[in-house]
């Protein structure tokens, strides 16, 4: 399991077992009880907590977690990958056979498109499916294909990040982040500050985190304006961010994970 996948692990771990904090600002961390030969392999592509069951993305198949037990769908994951909840609670996946969602009264998932893209975000009423070229729309009501956005051949997306129902902006690899506009269609520059290699891009705390592979973490406003990197964190190549009790997790690459009290900046 890579990094950015540990970190997730370990959030899930504090945000579902409070018990294991010692005190407010001191935490501990342990084994989660899923073993090796409970999965198909130790790959694990992404997890998603649903508030009652976690579930894990495997290369051969998804597994669903409780504390009752376990239950698996053999659906092939590709090593990056995400799951999403739609706003119905709705899980969706992108998978190498096609676009899939959850349907919990039949306790199966259904194939809503063939399209082989591997990542999925949230957008008001809508899920959008993307890959490194291509995003594609779906009504999360009659899980119906609303549209398909094709961008430049060698655009490489990484993220997306919800502003509205109508906007989000796009991370690419050299591109830097860009503000979409679904209403009509083009891509602006969300900054004037080149952060490229964005890996994640979060709304947390009313403020846009730009995670740059290399560059370190940014923050914005969600009108574009920069408001500078974060200085502090021990490493320039961080993978991951989550907002936790008012803390801002930052998991790297080679130097551990670091945490950002953003009510006075304190930094451990």
């Amino acid at each position: 399991m890579n990094l950015h996948r540990t970190l997730s692990l370990a959030i899930l771990l504090i945000c579902s077992a409070p018990a294991i904090c010692n005190n407010e600002s001191t935490y501990s961390f342990t084994n989660a009880s899923v073993q090796k030969e409970q999965l198909s392999g130790i790959k694990v592509a992404s997890i998603y907590n649903d508030g009652t069951h976690i579930w894990f993305g495997t290369r051969t198949e998804i597994v669903r977690h409780d504390a009752s037990g376990q239950k698996s769908w053999n659906h092939r994951i590709l090593v990056k990958s995400s799951m999403a909840a739609d706003a119905n609670g709705n899980l969706w996946i992108g998978t190498p056979d096609g676009t899939f969602y959850f349907d919990a009264a039949a306790d199966d998932f259904k194939k809503v498109s063939s399209s082989t893209l591997n990542h999925c975000t949230a957008v008001g009423n809508e899920m959008w499916v993307y890959g490194l070229n291509t995003m594609i729309i779906f009504d999360i009501n009659s899980k119906q294909q609303k549209k398909t956005v094709e961008l430049p051949a060698d655009y490489q997306l990484l993220d997306i990040c919800p502003l509205s129902e109508d906007k989000v902006i796009l991370s690419s690899r050299d591109k830097g982040l860009q503000l979409y506009d679904s209403n009509y269609g083009g891509l602006y520059d969300f900054s004037s500050v080149n952060i490229t290699k964005c890996r994640v891009i979060k709304l947390l705390d009313g403020k846009i985190y730009a995670c740059s592979y290399g560059q370190g973490v940014w923050s914005f406003t969600p009108e574009g304006e920069s408001l500078g990197k974060l200085e502090g964190i021990p490493s320039d190549y961080p993978t991951d961010i989550v907002l936790y009790d008012g803390k801002l997790w930052v998991g790297t690459d080679g130097a551990g994970i670091a945490t950002i009290d953003l009510a006075n900046g304190e930094i451990t």
